[in-house]
């Protein structure tokens, strides 16, 4: 269990980390909407724990697509 001060930073993070990938156009446009919703739902895995068991597989393996080149359409394909 994270404390609030771990918590806090690890939000302030991916907060930090979307502003930045926003400043370089071309990448932002690259960056797999997975991605995007990983670093945007950092707040709501700290409240629930279910959620982040499913995001953090999903973007392990996106991550691993993007970096062969392929494509990820999203978490809802583990699932299937």
């Amino acid at each position: 269990m994270a404390t609030p001060a771990e918590r806090d930073s690890v939000i302030a993070d991916c907060v930090a980390l979307k502003a930045n990938i926003g400043l370089d156009p071309e990448l932002a446009n690259v960056v797999p909407e997975t991605v995007w919703h990983f670093l945007s739902d950092a707040d709501i895995r700290f409240k629930d724990s279910r959620y982040s068991i499913v995001q953090l597989p999903a973007l392990a393996t996106c991550l691993a697509a993007w970096e062969r080149g392929l494509d990820f359409a999203g978490p809802e394909t583990l699932q299937r």
